[in-house]
């Protein structure tokens, strides 16, 4: 039996391994509670912590970008942290975060929708885009990420193995997650974490090993102090990016609020670091490694370990089983961890339903795992799209971003507002639809840009980041002044 058949057949053994964990542990679920919220602070520093290293959109993006960036790269990691920190700090200006009680995003709307009313369009609007976006997301991370394993497992991959392989991975990790909920996530990220601590540390000095044999690591070191404007560019909108992200992430506002509103801030600032560290990992992997002669870092990085799949010897196998058991974990980390948060903040904050019920009831677990299903036959048609369209990863993944940031200023603004909730007025109606109609234009115009002028969807995405901010900060200002004015009077 070729070694790339053993590897799928070992694939498969994980997922079934995660999905039997799943099961088992679905027996002890009762109430909404225990499906969407049950866990204790160190769980969810772990569980988020997860989530947030992904393969195809994180892994080979830091390597990619690590590379041809250079030593500046390092400024992107540190940025997410920071964005943590800035989003620890901002959840003091949430009041009253217990009162509307499911989710944090909808305690902030639970606010807003006091003072201008329950026709608001901020819960309702923002939360449908950010479930649209995230589902959008979750599908180009399969996808991404299949595309990046697939060499261990097909010869020359084609497009119908990839395919298949994505939807495997996405049937499985759906699966457990709808069945096992929330504590099933966080029981398999638990274990997948101990993988990817052995994994990644062995990754980074074989890949040492492996580079000095082909070339300098110093030469590759000292390459990478370069400092040119589009390096400095590049940085300066992954920056704003990795920061941005941290305000409209569906992953930071759900899991949040499986903790005490006293704990928030703490977890966020533990989550930031340790994440932190885990981007700086990813990105000296891009530093050492050496380009393949398609000018592709990761697979000039994969390339030596590409070469054991050939092997019918047991060193050939465990690299491989290493290789692939720590690729899958950072993958399923984050796949499981986003079908948990966008059901909640769907069951939340669209159906109107109670997440934090303690009221048993086996029948409304039954309604939540179809009302999941049917969330995700919308990721199951983008993720058959993406099969079949075949985007280029770097440009799409930018394009995903940079339509949905105009939110971050939207969502940083509401909750600065609520320190007084009396300002949480200036948002009616066109003063948001201002917001979606910017978040729309520049979906649309990236879309363009992907069939047309690919290199120029990051600066779409930073014009779009900045005319949302500044909007912002007028919005700010006017809801100030019109309370000087007593314009506010209830």
């Amino acid at each position: 039996m070729a070694q790339q058949d053993i590897n799928f057949y070992f694939l498969l053994l994980l997922l079934l391994a995660f999905a039997g964990y799943a099961i088992k542990i679905a027996r002890n679920l009762f109430s909404p509670y225990s499906y969407f919220h049950e866990a204790n602070r160190k769980e969810i520093v772990i569980s988020l912590t997860a989530a947030n290293l992904t393969l195809g959109t994180g892994l080979v993006y830091y390597v990619t970008g690590a590379h041809h960036s250079g030593i500046m790269w390092f400024i992107i990691p540190l940025m997410t942290w920071f964005g943590y920190f800035l989003l620890s700090k901002f959840l003091k200006y949430i009041n009253e975060t217990a009162k509307g009680g499911k989710n944090l995003f909808a305690s902030l709307s639970f606010q807003v929708e006091e003072e201008t009313g329950k026709k608001t369009l901020f819960g309702y609007g923002v939360s449908i885009i950010l479930i649209f976006v995230f589902t959008l997301a979750l599908a180009f991370e399969i996808y991404a990420s299949s595309k990046v394993i697939s060499p261990f497992f097909f010869n020359n991959p084609k497009p119908l193995s990839e395919a298949v392989l994505s939807f495997t991975i996405f049937f499985v990790v759906v699966f457990y997650s709808l069945i096992g909920g929330l504590r099933a996530v966080i029981r398999t990220d638990r274990l997948q974490m101990a993988i990817v601590n052995v994994f990644l540390p062995i990754l980074i000095l074989t890949s040492l090993w492996n580079t000095s044999k082909s070339s300098s690591v110093i030469e590759n070191i000292s390459l990478s102090l370069r400092f040119d404007i589009n390096i400095i560019v590049s940085i300066l909108i992954a920056s704003i990016a990795a920061i941005a992200t941290q305000f409209y992430s569906l992953l930071n506002w759900s899991y949040i609020s499986h903790v005490k509103v006293t704990e928030q801030a703490i977890v966020l600032k533990k989550v930031g670091i340790k994440v932190g560290i885990f981007l700086s990992a990813f990105a000296i992997l891009g530093i050492i490694s050496p380009t393949n002669p398609a000018g592709d870092a990761w697979k000039g990085l994969m390339l030596p370990y590409m070469a054991s799949t050939t092997g019918n010897n047991i060193s050939s196998y465990l690299i491989c089983f290493m290789l692939i058991a720590g690729m899958v974990c950072i993958i399923l980390t984050t796949i499981d961890s986003l079908v948990i948060s966008i059901t909640m903040i769907y069951y939340d904050n669209i159906l109107g339903r109670d997440s934090t019920s303690f009221v048993e009831n086996v029948k409304e677990l039954k309604s939540i795992r179809i009302l999941g299903l049917l969330a995700f036959c919308l990721c199951f048609i983008m993720l058959s799209f993406l099969n079949y369209q075949k985007p280029n990863i770097f440009y799409f993944l930018l394009y995903i971003s940079g339509g949905v940031i105009t939110l971050a200023p939207l969502i940083f603004t509401a909750g600065y507002l609520s320190f007084k909730k009396i300002f949480l007025k200036i948002f009616t109606p066109i003063v948001l639809v201002i917001y979606f109609s910017l978040f729309i234009f520049s979906s649309l115009v990236g879309l363009w840009a992907l069939s047309n002028k690919q290199v120029i969807i990051p600066y779409i995405g930073l014009i779009s980041f900045l005319v949302s901010g500044i909007y912002s900060i007028v919005i700010i200002k006017l809801s100030k002044k019109r309370y000087m004015r007593g314009n506010y009077a209830r």
